[in-house]
């Protein structure tokens, strides 16, 4: 698979996954937010995605990659690039516009 493809077919798989666990098309932010929640609950991943002002605040406690949960890479402290534009393109998608994320 070549690399630079993997983010679109990630987004386009946690999109799929998020309306399966909400139980219904994702038409806002709001509803990908909580689909994705459910979805971590559900797999007991730590974090979650919470509005702050006029941003999404993503906290996480451990990687919730496959790639990175089956030990065929080893995960980096700082987000990857890989998830970095992944976010955008998903986040994009829904809202119908360009979405840049930032790191802290």
């Amino acid at each position: 698979m070549d690399i630079k493809s993997e983010p679109n077919n990630c987004a386009s798989n946690l999109l799929a996954l998020c309306e399966r666990y909400l139980g219904k098309s994702i038409d806002a932010i709001e509803d990908l937010v909580k689909g994705w929640n459910l979805l971590r609950k559900d797999r007991s991943l730590k974090g979650k995605w919470e509005f702050g002002g006029n941003c999404i605040r993503a906290l996480f406690y451990e990687c919730g990659c496959p790639h990175a949960r089956s030990g065929m890479i080893k995960p980096h402290p700082a987000q990857s690039d890989c998830s970095q534009e992944m976010m955008n393109i998903f986040f994009s998608q829904v809202a119908k516009e360009e979405v840049k994320n930032e790191t802290t």
